[in-house]
């Protein structure tokens, strides 16, 4: 007779074995992850002199010098990844790590209280004397304000009057004021826009145009401020306002990020498709694209405003509208079925199609993946997040994830990078302290 007693407890301990494996499979890798991030500031073998005023900022990507973009890409440094690594190395207590990038921003910071969207750490563009072609974005600016915030809020919380005491904790806090300022002069004011309480995209694009007599798709830069509101950025901004505004107990910021809430909740939900869509333009039209952070990162500030009905819709929208495999991963995507290229002339040039979207692409973004996987654990579905964190780690090279399982031109890399290896670090490490302070209620 089969003692099915037995049997049960010889499962539950099997899968025990299986999880605390992942767990620590997990954990290894986000190890090396910081040991990866730790290699990527500068001076490092791939930028061994760099400019003065860029030192220890972090290299976003590692790519072969054989590679055409490497004398493009190898050398630079965006801010949104220089925040995540901050994020990321006060999470595992790499502090000083933390500090070295910060005070790099802070050095870096334009009199206006902005900083531009990316660096060359090997020469000094750009600059205030030397910035043709480089842009502001809000969105990566607040991150880097929440990345001080973040950092100067955990030492708070393990060294009583941290802030006061502290010399160098003074100089982040004030980086993290200028930075809110810049973004406050942002924030449409009328009541009667349809943008009303949100903040504005920036300064400076680029559009992608086909060029007939090189028979090249050329990247263009077009001047000016950005008139349009992203989801994404205001997202983003929530949080810093939010954050800023419990650590300084200024109520202004508070404020702030009210008017954001409300302002994302009452123009920016899409009840139809159940997550946030892309944008508001100038002009009022709405961009109703649905990227894949409009219903993770969505999902992510809903739960912190507790919306927790809302943010489980956009659970199921990402299962619908983004899962994705490629090469072996699974993940996500970062578009549902939305052009890749707008530009009719281009995307034949790039992809043999005029109108191919992100769904045929089927690509799997290390990047987004893990925003789900967040977004998942802060909604209290902790093993959903666990199992796309373990299924991420498969993307991990030498330490670093790859940005793309499949290269995209102008959009993504395949190659190891910042971002996915430090958004890697941050999901596993809030699956395993749910209470930490990331993004939290």
């Amino acid at each position: 007779m089969i003692n099915t007693a037995k049997i049960n407890i010889l499962i539950i301990l099997f899968l025990t074995l299986i999880a605390g494996i992942s767990r620590i499979s997990a954990d290894e890798i986000s190890d090396r992850g910081i040991e990866w991030l730790k290699s990527q500031i500068v001076p490092n073998e791939t930028v061994k002199n760099p400019l003065q005023q860029r030192r220890r900022l972090l290299l976003s990507y590692r790519l072969p010098e054989s590679d055409p973009a490497s004398r493009f890409l190898a050398g630079k440094s965006f801010i949104y990844d220089d925040a995540l690594a901050v994020i990321a190395f006060t999470m595992k207590e790499n502090y000083e790590e933390a500090e070295f990038i910060l005070s790099a921003l802070s050095r870096n910071m334009k009199r206006d209280g902005s900083l531009w969207f990316s660096y060359n750490t090997n020469n000094e563009w750009p600059s205030e004397d030397d910035s043709d072609g480089a842009v502001v974005r809000s969105g990566a600016l607040a991150w880097a304000g929440y990345s001080a915030v973040y950092y100067l809020s955990v030492r708070e919380n393990e060294i009583p009057d941290f802030l006061e005491t502290d010399v160098i904790a003074d100089e982040f806090l004030q980086m993290a004021e200028k930075i809110a300022a810049y973004l406050k002069d942002r924030q449409i004011t009328d009541k009667k826009d349809k943008r009303y309480g949100l903040i504005t995209g920036g300064s400076g694009n680029y559009e992608l145009k086909y060029n007939k007599d090189k028979n090249t798709v050329d990247e263009v830069f077009v001047r000016g401020e950005i008139d349009w509101v992203s989801m994404e950025h205001n997202i983003d901004a929530f949080y810093f306002f939010r954050d800023l505004g419990r650590l300084t107990g200024n109520g202004e910021h508070i404020d702030t990020a009210a008017l954001i809430e409300k302002s994302l909740m009452g123009n920016m939900w899409d009840r139809k498709n159940s997550q946030f869509f892309r944008g508001i333009k100038g002009d009022g039209k709405e961009d109703r694209a649905l990227p894949l952070d409009g219903a993770s990162w969505g999902s992510l500030f809903l739960s912190s405003i507790g919306e927790s009905g809302k943010a489980m819709q956009s659970l199921k929208m990402i299962e619908k509208n983004f899962r994705t495999g490629d090469r072996g991963f699974t993940g996500y995507g970062p578009y549902h079925d939305e052009l890749i290229y707008e530009n009719p002339e281009a995307s034949l040039f790039l992809t043999g199609s005029r109108d191919k979207t992100w769904k045929e692409a089927g690509i799997v973004w290390s990047e987004g993946t893990l925003g789900a996987a967040a977004a998942y654990i802060r909604a209290g579905e902790t093993e959903k997040g666990r199992e796309i964190i373990i299924n991420a780690g498969k993307m991990a090279v030498d330490g670093g994830l790859i940005y793309s399982s499949t290269g995209i031109p102008f959009h993504f890399s395949s190659y190891p990078c910042a971002a996915g290896t430090a958004w890697y670090i941050i999901a596993q490490h809030i699956l395993e302290n749910p209470d930490d302070i990331f993004w939290e209620k």
